[in-house]
């Protein structure tokens, strides 16, 4: 089977890749403007700017993984969205009909939903006034799926040893022992890169070749005062943490769709093995 990665130089782009190559029914191929300097006899890579124009120097491709695209940064704007999830999406498919591609799977985000006001996010949730990125990554989820069979996998926080966000703050500030103010809710929005690598892998071996959305999550939900007991305990923290009164809404996410197919990791399953691969940092 021949796999196309797109976004092979982001941290979750080359983690798939490096992943993959450790198959051994899949040649891999690669696009993506910079090389990801991959030495590997089993991936072959192409410069490529798929915001300009279809890729067509391979004659068959028979799955996409598309990583690549505009992430939610404070650098990137309108226009940046536009090219970066839109026109990709658009070239994209026209590459799926080119290189006759059965299935693609998108990294899209939770970020198509726009504002949570219920309880539990699900993939019933209707969207409601998403912000310009959001909305360009459902844009592309459409557009994608008129074109070849595309799986969208939406995804919330990616936790791994380039990843940022919330626990990476946390992390920095208990390595340094500095106090950590929190807000005590139930939790379950994020999940370990090697949770995308497994939920595809399964979709593939058992040639599962939909149209659908997936909301992705840790299996089961705990508090975010319980992370921060496990982080400092393993760390062997000198932080205080220090829980805030006030009240904020907050969210967990439904996994149960995605759990007829694959189970994620725990949260604790999660935080550990974030936690253990920080030490080889």
């Amino acid at each position: 089977m021949n796999i196309l990665f797109t976004g092979c130089t982001s941290y979750i782009g080359k983690y798939l890749i490096e992943k993959f190559l450790r198959e051994k029914q899949y040649k891999i191929f690669g696009i993506s403007r910079n090389n990801p300097k991959i030495s590997n006899k089993k991936f072959k890579w192409f410069k490529h700017d798929l915001t300009k124009s279809p890729f067509k120097k391979i004659k068959k491709i028979d799955v996409i993984i598309h990583i690549a695209g505009a992430a939610l940064r404070k650098e990137n704007n309108f226009e940046n969205y536009l090219k970066g999830n839109i026109f990709m999406a658009y070239y994209l498919g026209k590459t799926s009909e080119y290189l006759k591609s059965k299935l693609i799977f998108y990294t899209s985000t939770r970020e198509v939903y726009g504002e949570i006001e219920t309880n539990e996010l699900s993939e019933k949730n209707k969207i409601t006034n998403p912000i310009f990125y959001g909305q360009s990554k459902y844009m592309a989820e459409q557009i994608l799926s008129s074109y070849c069979k595309t799986i969208s996998l939406r995804l919330p926080a990616v936790l791994g040893k380039g990843t940022h966000g919330w626990i990476s703050k946390v992390y920095k500030k208990m390595i340094n022992d500095e106090d950590i103010k929190y807000i005590d809710c139930k939790f379950n929005n994020f999940i370990y890169v090697e949770d995308i690598y497994e939920i595809i892998l399964n979709f593939l071996k058992k040639k599962i070749i939909i149209n659908d959305q997936f909301n992705v999550s840790c299996s089961n939900i705990t508090t975010s005062e319980k992370i921060l007991f496990i982080m400092k305990k393993f760390l062997n923290s000198g932080s205080r943490l220090i829980k805030l009164k006030k009240k904020t809404h907050s969210y967990t996410i439904s996994n149960k769709k995605l759990s007829k197919y694959f189970k994620t990791k725990s949260v604790e399953g999660t935080i550990t093995q974030f936690l253990e691969d920080k030490k080889y940092d």
